[in-house]
């Protein structure tokens, strides 16, 4: 899950700046396109919060509005009724129907909550996480780490 206090500020560099980077410094260019797509991940899980609850507080005032639009309706249409005038004087003006989209828009929001639970942050390294998977304790995750560390170190020394 996204940190909801996560940085979404993205700073962006004249074109000066970015030619510079990319010419010289390729590694600060990268590393900053990196960042700022982390940024815009934050960005884009905050405006979908946003969004979402928009949406949400606009589909309960429009189900508020219908369930009061029904019972003036039929009030009035009692009304009526009640002093003899019937639908037919009045054309079109009597027993309507309101449709609701209602459903469709309580599903639409549930799979926007539901992707935005996908805009996950890494919180650990790969490896942590593949022996965390294999329920190993910390300290033995940690031998096993040190020792493929060292492997490493020898097999560069040596072939480099």
């Amino acid at each position: 899950q996204l940190n909801e206090n996560c940085n979404s500020e993205i700073v962006n560099w004249s074109h000066t700046k970015k030619a510079m980077a990319s010419l010289f410094l390729p590694w600060v260019a990268a590393t900053k396109a990196i960042g700022d797509i982390g940024h815009l991940e934050c960005w884009l899980g905050k405006q979908a919060n946003l969004t979402l609850s928009a949406l949400s507080q606009l589909l309960e005032d429009e189900e508020t509005t219908r369930q009061t639009t029904l019972q003036n309706r039929a009030a009035i249409d009692f009304l009526l009724l009640a002093h003899g005038h019937g639908c037919e004087e009045f054309e079109g003006f009597c027993c309507f129907n309101l449709s609701s989209h209602s459903q469709s828009i309580h599903a639409t929001i549930q799979k926007m909550q539901d992707q935005i639970k996908d805009l996950k942050k890494d919180l650990g390294e790969w490896f942590d996480g593949l022996l965390g998977k294999w329920g190993l304790l910390s300290w033995v995750a940690s031998i096993i780490k040190t020792i493929l560390w060292v492997i490493l170190i020898i097999f560069l020394v040596l072939f480099l």
